[in-house]
């Protein structure tokens, strides 16, 4: 589900109890994000709503985590790049352009934040790009030769529903 308030657009995965608890202990969002990542290993890359959540749950987890810790290690950082991608994989499956816009342009704020709060910007640089080259791959792979125009069309992309 895409969230906005005041300017900025975000993707919410966890319920709010679950965001609010995980907010609460970073230690257990961190958790929460590797136990996504592990059932994300186990499951087909068939674009199921389950993997959808889990991937989108998996996303939002580390950026709460993140955040807390401010300055991440190069495993963190390319960590949170690969579970970017994760995402990124099946919302190009789906063919959700727009959302990949999103999280393509949230992940890279998150990854600014942390550079600018002392983690090695070259670690954080590099994943930037990558993000950059993964994102721009999702929209023009499988790409039709002529876009659709009409508004119905567009907003049947847009959505996960």
């Amino acid at each position: 589900m895409i969230s906005t308030t005041g300017h900025s657009m975000r993707l919410n995965f966890l319920c709010e109890h679950h965001r609010r608890s995980l907010m609460a202990s970073p230690d257990a969002a961190g958790e929460h994000w590797r136990d996504c990542l592990d059932r994300l290993a186990e499951l087909s890359v068939a674009p199921t709503p389950y993997r959808v959540n889990i991937a989108g749950s998996a996303l939002e987890a580390a950026g709460i985590y993140l955040i807390a810790q401010r300055v991440c290690d190069a495993v963190e950082i390319n960590r949170y790049v690969r579970t970017v991608i994760c995402l990124l994989d099946v919302l190009r499956q789906l063919s959700q352009d727009r959302l990949v816009l999103v999280v393509v342009a949230g992940a890279n704020a998150t990854l600014e934040y942390l550079a600018e709060n002392g983690s090695d910007r070259f670690v954080v640089v590099r994943g930037r790009r990558r993000l950059k080259i993964e994102g721009m791959r999702c929209l023009d792979q499988d790409a039709p030769s002529v876009r659709p125009t009409s508004p119905e069309s567009l907003y049947r992309r847009a959505t996960l529903h």
